[in-house]
């Protein structure tokens, strides 16, 4: 069996963790997961079917984990299986603002950032085409 921290000492590494980063940073990450999630959803709903899926729906127990933090978020991606040209083409939608300007090179970085924080939550590794192609968009 796995160790187990006493309780005590769980709620200590948990208050350390959260240091690393802020609550609002963690929440910002988890709005632009579930923006792009949402327009994948809409765009290409057989992203959740099947052996090829690489979104899944958060279980209850996902969702109540003290240590990682969905928000609210009722979605996650499965970031090994993340595809590259997908997340490009969310980013190529959200190219120009609503009133007409381009978006900066911060506010694509920021859902680079998002995703890698998703990533190293679960502790999953993305596909080996993704970091480069990511540097070479951004």
């Amino acid at each position: 069996s796995a160790f187990q921290l006493k309780e005590e000492h769980t709620a200590a590494y948990a208050e350390t963790l959260g240091l690393i980063k802020a609550t609002k940073t963690k929440t910002d990450h988890c709005n632009r997961l579930a923006t792009m999630i949402r327009w994948i959803l809409e765009q290409y709903p057989n992203s959740i079917i099947g052996d090829k899926a690489f979104i899944q729906p958060l279980a209850k127990k996902q969702k109540d984990n003290k240590f990682m933090h969905y928000h609210n978020m009722t979605h996650d991606f499965i970031y090994h299986k993340l595809p590259y040209p997908v997340i490009a083409a969310f980013l190529s939608s959200i190219k120009v603002k609503d009133n007409g300007k381009h978006c900066s090179f911060t506010h694509y970085r920021k859902y680079k950032d998002a995703i890698m924080y998703g990533a190293s939550q679960c502790r999953a590794e993305l596909p080996g085409d993704f970091r480069p192609n990511m540097k070479a968009l951004l």
